[in-house]
């Protein structure tokens, strides 16, 4: 392409000449309008509440794929053992385990967080959720109603559901929750057995926090603790009638512990009780405690003396450095993958080694004979208790903790910018960094399948050595490097990858006070390239780059983009050096074992064979200036690749790899993004979105979305180009609005159409987006929030499609069956057809396009019956 020798003439909407014809695709406002409304009134703050009504064309859907990773929240089991119950953000998923599948998801009216889930023995029915908008739901699971709902569970820490009988003679017990409840600086235990928001009771007031409550033998026995202290209040024989404050006999002891981390409690009847129900149980407490010890109290009833004295100490365990992160009675784990069976009686340990990930909690069946080991990397792993091996396995999108606890606001500002990607040649996999554990350094890899929503794979990218010793000497933890770039090259043999590692500030201040020239000096950054290996189903390391771009003085300039070329095995990456660098793969001579013992293994290297330098630039690594991290972007055939540099945008020549054209003043503001379509660029800047035909160098700007207008002030964060469809998606943040979960800031997306340069759709996010893709497989686009919840956004028959191909014969065979397999009538006439497909092409064409809609998911995981009516009906059609 030769260089544009005159200003580029900008036109407006207004200023295209459009001839109205029938093929021209219109607008239809009463179709994609969006509403938003602004509510004031006196029961209401004076904010900007935002209520959404998106109605969206035929054309265009605006679905939810997967829903979240898995919450904090220990997960319960039902009475039977056949589900388990777990949150999932604002939802509660009821998980078979006959099946090993999510049969019936329960999610919150108001979309609130799920902040506690609670199961009765002997209400087995039901199951008690509290919300963080202050609410305890009483939901009947099997028929998915909200049986009662109390409003005044807003600063609840933590609360127990039992069955109290208040009257000796009455056969069944009322549902009663015990709470721990913040009031004015104070921790009291709260009681209720009335679910119409009558008036709590308190049976005990308290200046220590309290964090861990069980109550036991139905309100007889209440066990609470918190940082060093424990208290134990018994219900006194006398009382005939339970609830008030001065029926309970309460002790508090203070343990020899650094600081309490979990506990349970385990009851016992003595052989003395009888059947007199009013005779407390013998009670077994095990403590853990953020040295690592765990302390054992039996008979702790019995053990307490009178005033003043202590709980004597029977057992002091000690087996692990770390924190003890959950204890139950007879297994425990610290911040280990390993689960401890301790025998107390002759001391004995057997061992459960090599979970995925550290043990977060764990959970027993009533019947004990399944385990729920939550992990770090917010999976579930059932356990089977008399064979000790797992039986069950529950994934999600394992991404960092982005959102506290409340629901307020993002943690971490990653709008638009995480590192993932979709497998070129199998869109249904999905390529996302991944944090290990608690920690917000992203050093691994998982593979999810967004089509089936499970699990794939999971590896190291940064340190792989995960049992190195991750503490300083002085006892600060070591973070791994973080990957900040990833990208797939266009046939998904090569993985490159950057990862940075920076000292910790606290380090850094000890030797020197310019904070972050010593950063910078200290920073160590890897290129790195990675080849997929089919018989061992993970990528392996090729290469790797130490400080692939250097500055001036000698210290490593961060990598701002990476880029894979579309036309073939060529990764490009531009620096805060202002250098563009080309890397290409090359043959290592002298080959490694390892491919000497492999006959079909080619071993590459990767070296940089070109560069280009870029005038005008600013400096990079200067503390007042950040280059955006996505600067960068090919053509589709990759023949040329833009660079920005500030609102500086250079056009290379791939082939010779020299600057073509340079062009500034498109926008005041830096830019943020930028993409290809077609002969058009695409630049994305805070306040602008701007098209430029390079060809024609005209300028042309879209219509502002509907959904913009309504704050006091919008930015443009995330951008996504489909050559498939000719489409491209854009992600806004409106400030001065307020929506339902009580965020400040509200996301909105919209879909454009280059050709006529209106909006073919736009709605509202519920949570903050990660990353916007597109997905060339069937013309839409992907987004993941901050929830890790995945949504798809699709136009035309794609909702119809199947996210990929079958990959060999057998899988061709299994869709060609169509509705006779979802019926258990296989289609043997189909296969029988291919001998004859010549008469049978038309029929053959219209079954293997239902087993796309069909077969797209299992049969729990498909769409509602409305949506598969529609495009069966749509697919009847198209063949006909």
């Amino acid at each position: 392409m030769s260089p544009l020798g005159k200003p580029a003439k900008r036109q407006r909407p207004t200023d295209v000449k459009v001839v109205d014809s029938p093929s021209r695709p219109k607008r239809l406002k009463t179709d994609q309008e969006l509403q938003i409304v602004h509510r004031k009134n006196a029961t209401e703050p004076s904010s900007n509440m935002l209520e959404v009504a998106v109605k969206a064309s035929s054309d265009w859907s605006f679905d939810l794929m997967f829903r979240g990773h898995i919450h904090d929240l220990d997960p319960i089991f039902s009475t039977d053992e056949k589900y388990l119950f777990l949150s999932r953000g604002d939802a509660i998923q009821v998980y078979s385990m006959s099946t090993h599948r999510p049969v019936k998801t329960l999610t919150t009216r108001d979309a609130s967080h799920v902040t506690g889930l609670k199961l009765a023995s002997s209400d087995s029915q039901h199951i008690y959720v509290s919300t963080s908008s202050g609410k305890l739901i009483r939901w009947n699971w099997e028929t998915s109603q909200e049986v009662t709902t109390r409003s005044d569970f807003l600063k609840v820490v933590t609360y127990e559901i039992v069955s109290v009988k208040a009257q000796e003679e009455e056969e069944e017990g009322r549902m009663t929750y015990f709470a721990v409840k913040e009031t004015k600086g104070r921790c009291n235990i709260i009681t209720n057995a009335a679910w119409q928001n009558s008036a709590d009771i308190t049976i005990l007031q308290n200046t220590n926090y309290i964090n861990q409550l069980r109550v036991l033998q139905g309100g007889q026995v209440v066990v609470a603790c918190g940082r060093q202290h424990i208290i134990i209040g018994t219900l006194r024989p006398s009382s005939g009638n339970k609830g008030q404050n001065n029926e309970y006999e309460w002790r508090e002891f203070r343990l020899p512990v650094k600081q309490i981390t979990c506990l349970d409690v385990q009851e016992t009847r003595p052989a003395t009780a009888g059947k007199d129900s009013n005779v407390a149980t013998s009670i077994n407490i095990a403590v853990g405690d953020a040295s690592g010890a765990i302390l054992v109290y039996n008979d702790a009833l019995n053990l307490i003396g009178g005033d003043g004295a202590g709980l004597p100490l029977l057992q002091r365990l000690h087996w692990h450095r770390e924190p003890v992160a959950s204890l139950r009675w007879s297994r425990d784990g610290g911040k280990e993958s390993v689960i401890v069976f301790w025998q107390l009686d002759s001391g004995r340990r057997n061992f459960l080694p090599h979970l995925p990930s550290p043990i977060r909690s764990i959970t027993i069946s009533s019947g004990g004979a399944l385990y729920a080991v939550q992990l770090a990397d917010k999976s579930i792993t059932v356990i089977s208790a008399t064979e000790l091996h797992s039986v069950a396995t529950i994934d999600g999108l394992q991404l960092p903790s982005l959102v506290d606890t409340n629901d307020k606001a993002a943690t971490r500002n990653l709008e638009g910018k995480y590192p993932a990607v979709i497998h070129p040649l199998q869109p249904e996999r999905l390529l996302v960094a991944i944090p290990d554990g608690d920690s917000q350094s992203l050093s691994y890899l998982q593979t999810f399948n967004i089509q089936t929503g499970s699990h794939i794979s999971r590896q190291a990218l940064t340190r792989t050595n995960v049992t190195t010793l991750n503490k300083g000497p002085e006892g600060t933890p070591i973070l791994p490097p973080s990957v900040e770039l990833m990208e797939l090259g266009m046939n998904g043999e090569w993985l490159a990858t950057v990862d940075t590692w920076t000292p910790s500030q606290r380090d850094v201040e000890a030797v020197s006070s310019a904070l972050h020239s010593s950063n910078v000096q200290r920073s160590e950054i890897f290129l790195k390239f990675w080849r997929w290996s089919e018989a061992r189903e993970i990528w392996e390391l090729a290469a790797r780059v130490e400080s692939p771009h250097v500055a001036a003085s000698g210290e490593p300039a961060k990598v701002l983009s990476l880029k894979a070329r579309p036309d073939r095995s060529e990764f490009v990456t531009f620096g805060g050096d202002g250098t563009l660098r080309v890397w290409q793969p090359v043959l290592r001579h002298g080959g490694s074992s390892r491919a000497q013992n492999r006959s079909d293994f080619v071993e590459h290297t990767w070296k940089s064979q070109h560069s280009v330098k870029l005038t005008g630039r600013n400096t990079a690594n200067d503390a007042n200036y950040k280059l955006p991290s996505r600067v960068m972007s090919f053509s589709e055939d990759g023949s040329i690749v833009a660079v920005c540099v500030k609102n500086v945008v250079h056009l290379i020549d791939s082939r010779q790899w020299t600057v073509n054209c340079s062009r500034n003043a498109f926008t005041s503001e830096r830019i943020r993004t930028i993409g290809w379509l077609g002969r058009s660029l695409v630049i994305l800047s805070e306040l602008s979105l701007t098209i430029w035909d390079v060809v024609d160098n005209v300028l042309r700007t879209p219509v502002q979305p509907d959904m913009a207008g309504k704050g006091s002030s919008h930015k443009y964060i995330a951008l996504a180009v489909d050559s498939t469809k000719n489409t491209f998606a854009v992600v806004t943040r409106m400030a001065g609005l307020v929506n339902p979960q009580g965020h400040n800031s509200v996301y909105g997306i919209a879909v454009y159409s280059p050709s006529t340069m209106a909006t073919l759709f736009e709605t509202v996010l519920e949570k903050p987006p990660l990353q916007l893709l597109a997905d060339p497989s069937t013309g839409g686009y992907i987004v993941i929030d901050h929830a890790a919840n995945i949504w798809r956004l699709g136009g035309g028959n794609s909702r119809s499609q199947a996210l990929a191909l079958p990959a060999d014969e057998n899988e061709q065979r299994t869709a060609a069956a169509g509705l006779g397999d979802i019926f258990g009538r296989l289609g043997q006439k189909v296969l029988e057809g291919r001998s004859f497909a010549a008469q049978q092409a038309s029929s053959t064409l219209t079954l293997q396009s239902l087993g796309g809609i069909f077969d797209r998911a299992p049969p729990f995981a498909l769409p509602p019956a409305t949506a598969l009516f529609k495009d069966v009906i749509s697919s009847l059609v198209s063949s006909s």
